[in-house]
């Protein structure tokens, strides 16, 4: 073939070749995934366990990571989920989703409705000071807290509200790679804390 038909070939199939590439780019799906800080705060894997102090009964509670988190985007959405259990008397799972425009995280806390607690969202680990859901609310971000004779920096305060049942008020404190440090929970008729002592966290 002559060199010019050659050249001329080439530059009749460059355009489309290009085209192709661009065609196959794999498509950025991040916005389809909860929020990588958000994980940092809350997902654990199985192993892993945290042994609380009750204010109240002077007794000490343990909870632990029975599974590796369940991640997946599925269920006939395109937005991804995890789900996890727990294997104690305080926590009975804890379910994140990623929302249209932020990732939230919610944990049973064993209370009888057998509802959720949002405890703690995206926006409030990414530095923002609101979100639309009103029974989550930022209390503080503590710079430090001092707990059983540990100090623990930066630190989320969120309160969440369940009006429906007895006017049950959850309180959580939340710390990066560690989790939850403490959690208050509160009604009309019961007030009680739980304070971290030890933990062992895998991520």
């Amino acid at each position: 073939m002559p060199l010019f038909k050659k050249k001329t070939l080439i530059l009749t199939l460059l355009p489309l070749f290009l085209f192709g590439l661009a065609a196959c780019k794999k498509e950025d799906n991040t916005d389809r995934y909860i929020d990588h800080l958000l994980k940092e705060y809350v997902v654990f894997k199985k192993g892993s366990y945290w042994i609380y102090r009750n204010e109240t009964t002077a007794s000490n509670d343990c909870t632990y990571v029975t599974r590796d988190p369940n991640s997946g985007v599925g269920n006939g959405s395109t937005l991804e989920e995890i789900y996890y259990t727990f294997s104690g008397n305080l926590f009975y799972d804890i379910y994140l989703w990623k929302g249209s425009d932020y990732s939230v995280c919610a944990y049973d806390f064993h209370n009888p409705n057998g509802n959720y607690f949002r405890a703690l969202n995206s926006m409030y680990t990414n530095g923002t000071s609101s979100a639309p859901f009103p029974d989550c609310i930022l209390v503080e971000r503590l710079d430090t807290l001092y707990v059983n004779s540990q100090f623990f920096t930066n630190v989320i305060h969120t309160q969440s509200t369940n009006l429906i049942y007895d006017n049950m008020h959850n309180e959580a404190w939340f710390v990066k790679n560690i989790g939850m440090i403490m959690y208050r929970k509160k009604s009309n008729t019961f007030d009680s804390t739980w304070s971290i002592l030890r933990w062992h966290a895998v991520q």
